[in-house]
């Protein structure tokens, strides 16, 4: 074929032009180059990151997940998942199911009978394996989804001859394949392919999202897997490659598959892919296993449904509660919630703020949508929907949540105001469209008070709370506070910019009621609340944190005492990490460490796999909870707080544990390191942005600059990170008003 090239290897005949080869290589070695790193994979613990099992359980709810924030499955599941793909119309949109192309199990191999079987999910790498041997022959089965080359599904099939057994016997795996079946969501047709050994499968969701949104695409090629596998006499080892490239556009699809059949090092790269996110962020804690692992396990389940960049060609929708594994009913249906910006995104924040800023991003994608939303309903700015899926329509079917959850506006509103502090980038607001979230946020909360003549301020009437256990409720104190924190910073935005308007956010700012009880000392949860009623999950003591709303430390301790009693046992797993976090910050260290052990009651399974209610019920792979876990971990037991002008720490360990330490800490562009221990902190510089002022570290009167590489070590308390030159806005102090 004159102009064409033609690659021939095991895996069968490839015909493309030159120039699709050069763009490959190109574009593969130029990620490959950002993921050389020096941490390997016996830097990490096995016994922390490594999970292990004769069993995979009973409950296939509770089975592992690989993912890379394009695809992700549940081992085994007849399904895969892959972002932006939904199906149904507005409140019936959901993750659409494509069948799992690489869906097979071993029966049996020969000689000998099976005698020995692990199941492993190592969270270093990113991998799933079953070990299964005999005194003949030791077979190896592999899935991961790609993190580099991220369309890609790979099964590896791997059969080892035992020392024990001649070499001139052959050794045969035989398998139980499931081909590719229907879809309820999406109606495929096979086309032709010219791959030897390979299906093409094109598929259109049955159902548009909105009239406008159009049928979502998937292209899926796929390797035929045979149904027995054969080490030949004479072989000691063989290795089989099987994959399945997906994605919305035909030509990425058919890149990733060429490029991991042309590939002789794809296992490798997603190895390096992999380890270059731990190398950037974790944490690790010595001396309590249990805790060591939840927290690799949690943060190992977040970034399974998060890719390291953005798609040109597939924008990326945002992390729901259960991530990209789960799409069902039980699971929310995949769609975006409040649960991205409070409870995933706050650690991704520190620990991995390009993937902080993705989220962010998720939300301007949408911001049109927001706009139209609110004018929709009666109201002016812009109105994020409860829920979202692909366009950014509400897509709640209760329509007490879509109309009177209108706190998520507010979640979104600090989220950007925190990635500001976190970045102190000014031009976030001005070459970027996070400014006119900022304002248009605000403008929707005028537009949404109501005028109390008696009281001469402004009330919020008809919300649903956190609290989801009550509806049509007026004065929600987490809702007004939210509210005011936003027209705060649209305020300060405004004036940054210019704008002769920042007064008027700033007015109905400090012109919001806010529900207290004086003789009490408390904040009822929204007006007419009955002190011991029970509460669904966290509410007024987000208040204290994460928004940092301004109280006195009696209030404070006072809102966690009132609540902590009547938080539901049947509630959502986050709840327990927020009442950890503020009895630590009231240094009641006890009380903390009894409400963070009750956590542990969300993870089940051989694999720690969370659910949002105890035990094992609810949703499954509750990546709302682990976020949740890993806030305590940071923000309780670390102590740390992102302010405006510096981050403060004030750590203290947690239970029977002997050391924690935070890689990667991000901060102003600078990443550090942090190494707790019960008498000391160390703090080191490991990399600093292109224009850096200065790095400072303050502990009591003895403030020193930091240089990378060069630990500094001080006495545990209370210490401050803060930039030579400050670039942050300055916050107005919100005036309190409390009720007679």
């Amino acid at each position: 074929m004159m102009g064409f090239l033609i690659y021939c290897s095991a895996f069968g005949c490839f015909t493309f032009h030159p120039s699709i080869l050069l763009l490959l290589c190109t574009d593969f070695h130029a990620t490959k180059a950002s993921i050389d790193g020096a941490l390997t994979k016996s830097d990490l613990d096995p016994d922390i990151y490594v999970f292990s099992s004769e069993s995979l359980g009973n409950d296939s709810r509770l089975w592992p997940s690989v993912g890379n924030g394009h695809i992700a499955t549940v081992i085994h599941s007849a399904n895969v998942l892959m972002n932006g793909l939904y199906n149904g119309e507005t409140v019936k949109s959901h993750r659409a199911a494509i069948p799992s192309p690489l869906r097979a199990n071993l029966t049996s191999f020969t000689p000998g009978r099976t005698s020995n079987r692990t199941h492993q999910l190592d969270t270093r790498i990113g991998v799933y394996e079953e070990l299964v041997s005999n005194d003949a022959c030791a077979v190896v089965l592999r899935w991961y989804a790609h993190r580099i080359v991220t369309p890609l599904l790979v099964f590896e099939v791997q059969i080892n001859r035992t020392f024990d057994y001649s070499s001139l016997d052959s050794c045969q795996v035989f398998l139980n394949v499931s081909h590719f079946g229907s879809s309820r969501d999406i109606w495929f047709t096979e086309l032709p392919i010219k791959f030897v050994n390979a299906r093409y499968m094109y598929g259109e969701t049955f159902s548009p999202e909105t009239s406008w949104s159009g049928n979502q695409t998937v292209h899926v090629i796929f390797d035929k897997i045979p149904d027995s596998l054969a080490l030949s006499g004479g072989q000691k080892s063989t290795n089989w490659i099987f994959l399945a490239s997906m994605h919305s556009d035909r030509q990425a699809a058919t890149k990733a598959y060429i490029t991991g059949k042309t590939s002789m090092k794809l296992y490798d790269w997603h190895v390096k892919g992999w380890l270059n996110l731990w190398s950037h962020g974790r944490i690790e804690i010595e001396g309590n296993l249990t805790i060591a692992r939840a927290a690799a396990a949690s943060l190992y389940n977040i970034l399974t449904s998060l890719p390291e960049s953005e798609d040109p060609l597939q924008s990326f929708i945002g992390l729901s509660p259960c991530g990209l594994s789960w799409g069902d009913e039980e699971s929310y249906f995949g769609h975006i919630f409040w649960d991205q910006e409070t409870w995933m995104y706050p650690p991704l924040l520190v620990l991995h703020s390009n993937l902080g800023r993705l989220l962010l991003d998720t939300r301007v994608r949408t911001m049109i949508e927001a706009a139209k939303n609110a004018n929709r309903t009666g109201y002016h700015g812009y109105r994020f929907p409860w829920e979202s899926a692909l366009t950014g329509v509400e897509t709640s079917m209760s329509v007490f949540c879509a109309h009177q959850e209108i706190h998520v506006n507010g979640d979104i509103s600090f989220a950007i105001m925190q990635y500001f502090w976190a970045s102190g980038d000014m031009d976030f607001f001005i070459k970027e469209p996070f400014g006119r979230i900022i304002l248009g946020i605000g403008d929707f909360w005028i537009s949404r008070l109501h005028y109390n003549a008696t009281r001469q301020l402004y009330d919020i009437i008809g919300v649903m709370p956190p609290d989801e256990y009550v509806m049509n409720v007026n004065n929600s104190a987490f809702t007004n506070m939210v509210a005011m924190r936003s027209l705060d910073s649209a305020a300060s935005i405004a004036l940054y910019l210019g704008l002769t308007n920042h007064t008027i956010y700033s007015y109905y700012a400090c012109h919001i009621y806010m529900p207290f009880d004086r003789k009490l000392g408390y904040h009822p949860e929204y007006d007419g609340y009955i002190l011991g009623t029970t509460i669904k999950q966290a509410d007024v003591i987000l208040m204290g944190f994460p928004f940092l709303w301004e109280m006195s430390d009696s209030v404070r301790q006072k809102d966690l005492e009132v609540y902590d009693k009547v938080v539901s046992l049947k509630g959502p797993a986050m709840s327990d990490s927020m009442y950890a976090v503020g009895w630590l910050e009231q240094k009641q260290y006890d009380k903390a460490v009894s409400s963070f052990q009750r956590m542990f009651s969300h993870i089940s399974g051989n694999f720690q796999v969370w659910t949002e209610n105890k035990h094992g019920k609810g949703a499954t792979n509750f990546i709302t909870g682990m976020g949740g876990y890993l806030q305590a971990l940071l923000f309780g037991f670390c102590g740390l707080r992102l302010r405006n002008e510096q981050m403060d720490i004030d750590p203290t360990l947690p239970p029977e544990s002997t050391k924690m330490t935070i890689t990667g800490l991000d901060y102003r562009g600078y990443s550090l390191n942090l190494i707790i221990s019960n008498v000391t902190i160390t703090v080191t510089l490991t990399s600093v942005p292109s224009e850096a002022s200065g790095l400072w570290l303050r502990s009591g009167p003895i403030k020193q600059k930091l240089c990378v590489d060069e630990p500094v070590t001080i006495k545990i308390g209370k210490a401050t990170l803060q930039e030579s030159l400050v670039t942050g806005l300055v916050s107005k102090s919100f005036r309190h008003i409390y009720s007679v």
